[in-house]
């Protein structure tokens, strides 16, 4: 059983790994062009990750109908899952890609008051908005083809176009230009190659499901209406948590984006290397999600035997985690160049990171991989959201008013709530074991 979680893991992780690790070295590339210029990429790619979240929540909710049609060869149901996902893709994305296309200094301007970095993340901005809708139906069909057993596909293509990006951000940042048409340049590349990707990535969509055979296609309004409430109360609350978490983070990059500028940096050059580490616990989370999911109805003893599994992965994957954090502590120093201001509390960041990450992964792996496997999506989403909105975000806005403490001390605050979600979540977990228990123990009895 471990064997086959590791498995379906690693294609996820790889391809997680080769993205995060591409727009790392982008991110130390973009710092050698200046330090206002990194500090503005960092605020604008918050926006990404709400829009790149609410996708993960679509896509999540949406994977647990496209497997339940995908066994019983219902295709026109899965064509139907496939399509309300770009609908709901093209609602919100688009919407988001439209303000920052049209208004990006606004955008901006709710990030950071510092007029430097709003003039240069607006010029990012501008191409990004397009690049980041691309980006988020290719996330679709990335999720739909390794659902459909074609996970190799989208692998290898991130491969290819990572590649060909981070040879686009070097060619432009040893340019001649401005700090201002470097940045702008490095949008209109990301841009050129999204096009590329959502042009491959459909194509073989297309051609792929032109093989599925059309049964049970004939589906009348009344029906379709109420297969398309199914799929939102499905989708809701993964999208919602995801939505509501992005927002939370988006809140808490606001109060940094308003600290100076090595706070800015720093908080940058740790988010980097968290984002980077996390591929591996997310991986491991998906993976151990399928896993479960297929095997609750076999049995309580089975469900119980995979959780045990799923508990050691996370310490073992805590591990590898670490030891990338506790890395990217020996090594920004020399390869960001940001000054020693920069460089001392990122080192103290990082070490918070690396510290409280065996939490992280334990109550990662409740959340996602056993109690959304077991249905519990709505504890899920109040656990989460909850801690955010009124433990962690007005007890990080009191502790920067205060404006005495060190920044390190802020940021173990925002992090602590990861402590304290593992005993909730392990809570929750024995609660839907003990109801498990009664229920069989009924059913023998009667």
């Amino acid at each position: 059983m471990k064997k086959e979680i590791v498995q379906l893991s690693c294609p996820i992780i790889l391809q997680s790994m080769i993205v995060y690790l591409v727009m790392a070295v982008e991110n130390l590339l973009v710092a050698r062009i200046s330090g206002n210029a990194f500090a503005a990429l960092t605020l604008t790619t918050q926006v990404y990750n709400i829009t790149s979240l609410v996708i993960q929540g679509i896509t999540g909710g949406g994977n647990i109908l496209l497997a339940r049609y995908l066994g019983s060869r219902n295709y026109g149901r899965v064509r139907q899952i496939i399509r309300y996902e770009f609908i709901f893709a093209v609602i919100f994305v688009g919407t988001v890609g439209i303000c920052c296309t049209a208004v990006p200094r606004t955008v901006m301007s709710v990030l950071t008051d510092h007029e430097d970095l709003i003039k240069l993340g607006g010029i990012y901005l501008q191409v990004m908005g397009i690049t980041w809708f691309l980006a988020a139906c290719s996330m679709i069909m990335t999720q739909v083809l390794r659902t459909i057993g074609e996970a190799s596909v989208p692998m290898r293509m991130a491969a290819v176009e990572m590649g060909l990006e981070l040879i686009a951000t070097i060619v432009v940042v040893s340019s001649g230009f401005s700090v201002e048409r470097k940045l702008f340049g490095i949008a209109v590349c990301f841009l050129a190659l999204r096009i590329t990707e959502f042009g491959i990535l459909s194509t073989f969509l297309i051609r792929k499901t032109a093989e599925w055979k059309q049964p049970q296609e004939n589906q009348n309004v009344a029906k379709d209406r109420r297969f398309f409430a199914a799929f939102v109360r499905t989708v809701f609350p993964v999208t919602a948590n995801e939505l509501m978490w992005s927002l939370g983070t988006s809140i808490l990059v606001m109060m940094i984006g308003r600290q100076s500028q090595a706070v800015i940096s720093a908080y940058g050059i740790c988010t980097t290397a968290g984002s980077l580490a996390g591929v591996v616990m997310s991986g491991l989370d998906l993976a151990g999600s399928m896993v479960l999911g297929r095997n609750i109805a076999v049995g309580r003893k089975r469900v119980a035997q995979i959780q045990k599994i799923l508990r050691r992965l996370s310490l073992e994957g805590a591990f590898l985690e670490i030891g990338i954090l506790l890395g990217m502590m020996a090594l920004a120093p020399y390869i960001y160049g940001l000054g020693e201001d920069v460089n001392r509390l990122g080192f103290s960041l990082l070490l918070i990171d690396a510290g409280i990450e065996m939490f992280k992964a334990r109550q990662s792996m409740n959340m996602t991989g056993i109690l959304r496997a077991l249905g519990d999506v709505r504890f899920c989403f109040l656990n989460d959201i909850l801690f955010q909105w009124l433990y962690i975000i007005p007890g990080t806005w009191l502790l920067l008013q205060m404006g005495s403490l060190p920044f390190a001390v802020v940021y173990f605050f925002m992090r602590s709530d990861q402590v304290i979600k593992v005993f909730t979540s392990e809570k929750r977990i024995q609660v839907l074991n003990r109801r498990s228990e009664i229920n069989v123990e009924a059913s023998e009895n009667s």
